[in-house]
């Protein structure tokens, strides 16, 4: 009954503990043990550094889009400035066009100058 009992255990051994060429599965587990968890640590890391890069580029993106409201913004200063500067410029132009008009009536002899100059409040009267 012993010797049933070792043969038993033994078929047993050899079957938990079967050789390679490199050496017996046992030894090599511990390798392989180490090195699965060395993949592990690094696949977790890669998918820690991948969320860090995504939430960074998406705070990149927001304040992207910060910039570009604010460039549109701009955009709409500007029109108007440029609608004001051509206000004045019509201005100009209309101011430019009433001194010609009286410039060739003195010249023309059809009416006589009369020319206005307010100074410190006062009112003086040039003909």
């Amino acid at each position: 009954m012993l010797r049933l009992t070792e043969l038993f255990s033994e078929r047993y051994s050899k079957q938990l503990i079967r050789n390679s060429d490199n050496g017996s599965d046992i030894e090599d587990a511990p390798k392989r043990l180490d090195r699965l968890t060395q993949e592990e640590v690094q696949m977790a890391a890669a998918q820690l550094l991948r969320a860090t890069i995504d939430n960074r580029l998406e705070e990149i993106a927001d304040n992207m889009r910060g910039v570009d409201n604010r460039v549109a913004g701009m955009g709409e200063r500007v029109a108007g400035v440029d609608e004001r500067v051509a206000a004045v410029y019509d201005r100009i132009a209309y101011v430019g066009d009433r001194i010609k008009d009286v410039d060739d009536k003195v010249k023309a002899g059809d009416e006589k100058l009369e020319l206005v100059v307010v100074m410190g409040g006062a009112r003086y009267i040039f003909n």
